[in-house]
């Protein structure tokens, strides 16, 4: 049943990159809005409330945070790594480390405990740097493997879940999503040194992802991370499937919203109104103290085009406040409306007891090299296997399909 599930979604998805790829600039701009909308979505499941216009107050200019400051510098930190994931295939362990600076929540202030914040033993640092070693070593062997991109992510996101010293989940879907980033990358159809003139305006965004985990799992109520059971990765391919139809039709939105603004913009090249939407492709959310500064125009100025556009239904405002506005793109506006389900709230002897709970971690006094001498650990094994099995099960739909195609 998983199987078949992942090679719908990998059909699937692969469409939706194919597209994306074609467009570079359809792709940056899809991407950055998602991206911004799976952050939020992440700290949300672990009750953790951002605002998206707190993640984006430094583009804007803004020092108004309507929630936690403490979380929101979390939040950039989860949606700058999204946007630029990094690649896996090439320096693995430079995303293991960001994905774990940006999700395992350790400065988080508890305010339950007065204050404190978790700190690793000395013991436990050493288990989080074996399990990195074994990150780097296995996790370019599983993307590199013959099968399709999702069953090698299922198999990769399995595989970190067993081998890390405590529960981080955030971090986990953070490399999955750097995971599917790097194996897109590999299978693209444009020529690179065109993509990269095409996008290279967009200094913000050098990801490849199709599939959004955290948004999966909070849309239409809550699901529990759990990718390295036979039930959570059957719950997790159904969620990404439901939510890619989401995503894609957003997809097609943006889409119509982009010709708007050509249409906006006019047939002049040099005009007031083209820098302006150039700008909305690069800030989904504009104050004008920010657009003054970009265009080089007073304040009153670029209230004025920002109206204008506003009356031309190419942005909205979001924030009524006479003394500081804000206005964003229809796109954005709608995706800040569909906000993620809230878990209970979680704090840090939440984490105390997970850690307690997970597997039981190596020995700190194990040298490294003695550590990956046998090959793979038994969680990476376990993981293997998992890939195997689910391979012979795609190989049983696919003879299937090509027995079916053959009588017929």
């Amino acid at each position: 049943m998983t199987a078949m599930i992942l090679h719908t979604l990998e059909a699937r998805s692969a469409r939706v990159f194919a597209t994306l790829d074609a467009r570079p600039q359809l792709g940056a701009l899809w991407r950055r809005f998602v991206a911004l909308s799976e952050a939020t979505a992440a700290l949300s499941m672990e009750d953790v409330p951002v605002p998206e216009q707190d993640i984006l107050a430094p583009i804007t200019g803004s020092s108004m945070v309507h929630g936690d400051p403490q979380a929101a510098q979390i939040a950039r930190q989860i949606h700058s790594f999204i946007q630029r994931p990094g690649d896996m295939m090439k320096n693995p362990g430079d995303v293991f480390d960001r994905a774990m600076r940006a999700g395992r929540l350790t400065s988080l202030v508890d305010e339950d405990l007065g204050g404190r914040v978790a700190y690793h033993t000395s013991e436990e640092a050493a288990d989080w740097a074996f399990a990195r070693q074994d990150f780097e070593i296995a996790a370019p062997d599983i993307l590199r493997h013959e099968a399709p991109v999702t069953f090698r992510l299922m198999a990769l996101a399995g595989m970190v879940n067993k081998m890390l010293p405590e529960r981080v989940p955030i971090a986990e879907r953070l490399i999955f999503m750097a995971a599917e980033s790097a194996m897109r990358r590999e299978d693209r159809l444009s020529d690179p040194i065109v993509g990269r003139v095409l996008t290279d305006d967009d200094h913000n965004i050098s990801a490849h992802w199709t599939l959004t985990p955290s948004l999966a799992l909070s849309r239409g109520g809550y699901r529990t991370w759990s990718p390295a059971s036979t039930a959570g990765r059957q719950t997790l391919a159904e969620r990404l499937n439901a939510s890619l139809d989401q995503n894609v039709g957003r997809l097609g939105q943006l889409n119509n919203w982009i010709g708007e603004v050509e249409g906006f913009a006019g047939q002049t090249r040099k005009s007031r109104r083209r820098d302006l939407a150039q700008l909305f492709m690069k800030t989904p959310v504009l104050s004008a103290p920010h657009v003054a500064e970009e265009l080089g125009v007073t304040k009153r100025a670029a209230r004025s085009l920002l109206d204008d556009a506003c009356a031309s239904n190419i942005i909205s405002l979001l924030t009524q406040r006479s003394t500081y506005r804000l206005w964003s793109v229809p796109f954005m506006a709608r995706l800040i409306q569909d906000k993620p389900v809230q878990a209970r709230r979680r704090n840090l002897s939440d984490l105390a007891v997970e850690r307690s709970q997970a597997s039981p971690a190596r020995s700190s006094t194990s040298p490294a090299g003695q550590n990956m001498t046998a090959g793979l650990s038994e969680s990476m094994q376990s993981a293997a296997r998992d890939l195997d099995d689910a391979m012979a099960k795609a190989d049983l739909i696919l003879s299937r399909y090509t027995v079916g195609n053959a009588r017929g």
